[in-house]
């Protein structure tokens, strides 16, 4: 799931195991140019299953690793300005 809300330059997210909702912890989340499939940036979700990147208008898509879950990608979003965008990512366990 993938919204937008304007006037902020913060991106932020959560990923949960997709059966029990709790949130999962030490997950590699990365953010990709979906243009030029550029690596951007990569972060590690806290202990709440949180995650924050820096984003500006643009064209981008996200993934997400842990271990014991099968991985994620999103479809690409375009973000025709500067705005707080979330990702929810709920993953499978394996």
């Amino acid at each position: 799931k993938l919204s937008l809300v304007s006037q902020s330059l913060k991106s932020s997210g959560q990923v949960s195991d997709s059966l029990n909702k709790h949130p999962l912890e030490l997950a590699i989340v990365r953010i990709y140019d979906a243009d030029k499939n550029w690596l951007l940036n990569s972060r590690v979700t806290d202990r709440n299953g949180q995650f924050r990147f820096l984003v500006v208008a643009g064209s981008y898509y996200v993934t997400c690793v842990k271990s014991g879950y099968q991985p994620y990608a999103s479809q690409p979003a375009t973000i025709t300005r500067a705005g707080i965008i979330t990702w929810d990512i709920n993953l499978n366990s394996v």
